[in-house]
């Protein structure tokens, strides 16, 4: 099946987005099921231990490059974001988004864990909880550059989560794409800029 060239942006219609989906489940349809299964055995996040196992799938499955798993567990344990998770709040995201501790050399390490932050908190609530990856911001941007869908942004403002949610929900509302979740426009965007989005047959392509 032949590809679009990821140097041209589609219109997102919802065609697409559903080429979008079909994608990325027959790369990733097996290793969701996973997580959500595991999600569902495990739900809340008050036990260090059942937490550790959430974060260290999520982390490998997504590849989100976390060496030291345990500090990340015990941070979001002592969060208390169950609560909140359950309603959507944005702030749960910068509430667990640090990897801090000290190594056993003595050395302090602070850096930011942002982008899994957002799937922890996706996996737990995908109503609520967009994605943000580096691919999603580059997509994000380059739409909002082609049509102006929202106001101007960066990718620093779009590090501040209930900004990047606001931007993603813009998205949505600007093509016409409200009978589709928020999974649905993080799939969508993520295998675009893979540039692994199929064509549309000639068909149903949208008029010039």
């Amino acid at each position: 099946m032949t590809t679009l060239d990821p140097a041209v942006l589609p219109l997102p219609t919802p065609e697409h987005v559903r080429l979008g989906q079909a994608a990325f489940a027959a790369q990733g349809q097996v290793t969701e099921l996973a997580v959500q299964n595991l999600l569902r055995a495990f739900p809340g996040n008050t036990v260090t231990a059942d937490i550790l196992l959430k974060v260290v799938v999520i982390n490998q499955i997504y590849s989100t490059g976390i060496l030291a798993v345990q500090p990340v567990a015990e941070r979001i344990q002592a969060a208390s974001i169950d609560v909140a998770l359950q309603v959507g709040d944005p702030d749960v995201v910068h509430r667990i988004d640090r990897l801090q501790f000290v190594t056993a050399g003595g050395k302090s390490i602070d850096r930011s864990i942002y982008s899994f932050a957002t799937k922890y908190c996706a996996h737990h609530q995908p109503r609520h909880y967009p994605i943000y990856d580096g691919i999603i911001s580059t997509k994000l941007l380059a739409y909002q550059k082609q049509d102006g869908f929202t106001r101007p942004f960066s990718d620093a403002d779009l590090r501040d989560y209930a900004t990047f949610k606001e931007v993603v929900l813009q998205f949505r509302a600007h093509y016409g794409l409200s009978a589709f979740s928020l999974r649905d426009i993080d799939q969508f965007l993520w295998i675009l800029g893979k540039g692994q989005l199929p064509s549309l047959p000639s068909a149903i392509l949208p008029s010039p």
